[in-house]
């Protein structure tokens, strides 16, 4: 492995959130090094561990992301969530630090996220991370 590989850190709460083809579409894309992990960490310093070295990392709502271990994170560009809400993350130390945040940019309301099915939002987001990835993996 060389150090200019892209480094994404997936972390999922369930085995099965990230369908298995999905996976095996993102290891196909140059220059990733793709981490999943199956559970949240549990605590501030594993965190830390799983994202010191990544570029993008995708989360989810049940983990905060707080300035303390973001700043420790320095080849952090992208963090992409996957929740409507954007809460976990401190927004004003990824603004100053100069981190892009993608989340759900086509839903104007948590209401029209209520009227699509589950199946629907899951492949509208597979589709945008998917974009991202490749986006971050071509800025290389």
């Amino acid at each position: 492995m060389t150090n200019n590989l892209k480094k994404i850190i997936v972390t999922i709460v369930e085995k099965n959130e990230l369908p298995v083809e999905f996976i095996k579409e993102l290891n196909t894309i140059p220059g990733i090094e793709l981490r999943i992990f199956e559970k949240h960490a549990a605590d501030a310093e594993e965190l830390l561990k799983r994202i010191a070295e990544s570029e993008m990392i995708v989360v989810d709502l049940h983990t905060k992301y707080s300035e303390s271990v973001l700043s420790q994170a320095k080849a952090l560009k992208t963090i992409v969530s996957t929740s409507f809400s954007l809460s976990h993350l401190d927004l004003e130390y990824c603004k100053q630090a100069g981190i892009q945040i993608i989340s759900f940019p086509d839903f104007q309301s948590q209401n029209e996220v209520a009227e699509i099915s589950r199946e629907e939002l899951n492949q509208y987001f597979h589709k945008h991370l998917l974009e991202a990835i490749k986006e971050q993996a071509s800025r290389n």
